[in-house]
This record gives structure tokens, sequence and C-alpha cells, in this order.
């Protein structure tokens, strides 16, 4: 099993290979497939008439392979997007003899994406928005509304940490390939506890928790105990005259708090969008706000939970594509034998790379 930590963290690139023997070059096959970004998944799937995406080709492969012979499908150049991954099973697996391989054109860059692009970004002129950012902000954040662009399926903020995974992640902003960071305070390092009062009552050493009273949602990133047991759980109150963040009863830290070691941040807060990279998604009105990091740009939400998921698929492979920005995990392989994974750089995932089981 590959792990990939959350990409709002870092954008990790895997090159993954996944084989017993090292690929060898491709030999010559009874079929070829072709698909294009421009193509259409009625078409038969020729150079001249290509298909559109993953699903269509691996449908295709059903009608047209004769049992046995080897099948190649050649990606070209271009951005695929997913809306859900792709499921394969043994009926879509190759043979010793004749492997079904999906592979980039040589010499193309094809991209797998698991977003959608944002556009129609605006100036921010709700009055109660523009009195919770600070005014050095105001002239920076632009905010689009997602709801007039489709997008509707924005995912939830979920506890995770050290020995708690969850899946998929909420939907997370990436700008030119690089992820964005969700807005928090402070911007860099951590702040401290300064006392406990049971569990549930942390008091902290800044008064600055008072701006964050009317926030909707907001969360805290913490070492409550060793620095190598995080946990991301949500802030349920604030009381703010005695600087004290309220946890929840049912997030019970694994090796309980402790305020001499406890190092924080809070984070998913409207009001501390202060930073170029830095975003915050209203989930209750659809409305995405953010700070470019440049004046062009394009800005991607990620959507799908993955790309491929295979369930006793047999000697298929994937060669040369980028599987980029998805919720969960990129791909997921469980039983089969002989099925590689060649060449492909994995990144901007919101759980795993690759996990492979049975």
């Amino acid at each position: 099993m590959v792990v990939v930590t959350k990409a709002v963290a870092t954008s990790i690139i895997w090159i993954a290979f996944i084989a017993v023997v090292a690929m060898t070059t491709m030999t010559d096959a009874d079929t070829v497939l072709h698909v294009s970004p421009h193509g259409m998944d009625d078409n038969p799937g020729t150079a001249e008439s290509p298909l559109a995406t993953l699903e269509g080709a691996r449908q295709r492969v059903r009608q047209v392979r004769v049992t046995g012979e080897a099948v190649t499908i050649e990606f070209a150049a271009g951005t695929y997007w997913f809306e859900r991954p792709v499921n394969f099973d043994g009926e879509d697996s190759g043979t010793a003899n004749g492997r079904i391989t999906y592979r980039a054109a040589t010499g193309q860059e094809v991209r797998f994406s698991g977003g959608r692009q944002v556009t129609e970004w605006s100036a921010v002129t709700d009055t109660g928005v523009r009195g919770r950012l600070l005014q050095e902000a105001l002239p920076h954040v632009r905010v689009a509304d997602l709801r007039q662009q489709g997008i509707t399926d924005y995912g939830e903020l979920s506890t995770r940490g050290h020995a708690i995974h969850s899946e998929p992640a909420e939907a997370e902003l990436f700008w030119n390939d690089e992820p964005m960071m969700l807005s928090r305070w402070p911007n860099e390092g951590f702040h401290t506890a300064t006392a406990l009062d049971g569990i549930q009552r942390v008091t902290v050493d800044t008064d600055r928790v008072e701006r964050w009273v009317e926030e909707s949602d907001p969360w805290v990133f913490a070492y409550w105990f060793y620095d190598w047991t995080e946990l991301y759980e949500p802030i349920v109150d604030i009381d703010s005259p005695n600087r004290v963040l309220v946890r929840s009863s049912a997030v019970e830290p694994r090796y309980g708090i402790d305020p001499k070691r406890t190092r924080w941040y809070g984070l998913n807060l409207l009001s501390e969008l202060d930073l170029p990279g830095e975003y915050y998604l209203d989930r209750d009105n659809g409305l995405l706000y953010f700070w470019p990091p440049a004046s062009s740009g394009t800005a991607v939400l990620s959507m799908a939970a993955g790309f491929v998921r295979a369930d006793e698929l047999s000697h298929v492979t994937f060669h040369g594509m980028m599987f980029e920005v998805c919720r969960a995990t990129a791909i997921t392989m469980n039983g089969g034998m002989d099925t590689r994974i060649v060449g492909c750089t994995i990144r901007s995932t919101g759980h795993a790379g690759i996990r492979v089981s049975g």
C-alpha cells in the first residue's frame, strides 16, 4: 500500500511502478483504439473517430476484443475530466499473451483530472463578509458562486489525524497545479495552551479566538500530546472572554491533552483569509472565497473520489498518464494478477496514491 497524505499539505508526486518485472517496450497490438478529449464515446475509436473517456474505452474494449489478442488504447494529449472512478472487473482483463494496455500517446502529456475548473471570480460585495475580512485582504479576495457553475457537492471536513483516516476528503482547491491552503491562523507555526479544564475546555495563549466567534465551522489542528499524534477536529464553541476553545466530547485524543506539550492552529476560518493562496468554502451558500497568488491562472476544485477501481483485474497496464486532483485514493486494486502501473505521475490526492490488496 502506498499512502499519500492530505493534498492541501503539499503537492506530492508519486512515480508508480507496480510490476513483478520491469515494463518492456510495447509490442505490436492486434487492436489499437484511440481516445481524445475531442472525441465521442459513440465513435468507433479509430484515429479519425476517437473515443472520449477511459470509461468509453473500457466498454469499447469489451465490444471489439478477440479472446487472447492484445489491445492498446492510446490517449491523445490533453485533460480528461472525471466525475467518478471507472470500475474495472475480471471481464476487463487481458491474458498473459494478450495484454490490454491503456497508455499515453508517445511523447504526449495526458492528464486524468478529478476536478472541476472554477471561473467567474468577482470582488466581495457582501457587507457582512467584508466586515469579517481583514482590511488588507479586501482588495485581493475574490468569490465564485459554485452553484451557478453547477458545483454543489463540496464534501465535509472530517476528523482525521494519527491512526484516524477519513475517506474521501472534502473538496480542495488547486491553482496552476499547486494545492492552496485552507484559511488558517497563524499563517505559519503554532500557538500553545495554558490550561485544561477537563478534556473539552482548552485555555489558549491568545485572545485572537475572539475573531472566530461568528465562524460557522471553525476547526483546529493540534498536537495535544506527542509531536507525532496530530489531530484535525472541529471547534464546537468558543468562550472568547476566557480564551477557551471548546472541543467535541465525541473526539478523544489518543493520548490525552497536556497543556505543556500542546501546539495548535485554527483553520477553516473566513475571518483569517489574509494571505495569497488561502481559500475558504462557504458550504451553506455555495460560495468559494480565494486570494489568488497571481493575476492569472487556473483554479480547480477536487470532485471525483478517484480514477480507477479494479476488482480481480489481470494482465492490464496503465502507462504514462498523470492522475491528479481527487478526493480519495487515485487507484485501488483488489485481487487479480500482473496488473501494472508504469511511468505514471500520481499527485494531489485527498487520501492514498495507490492501494493494492488481495
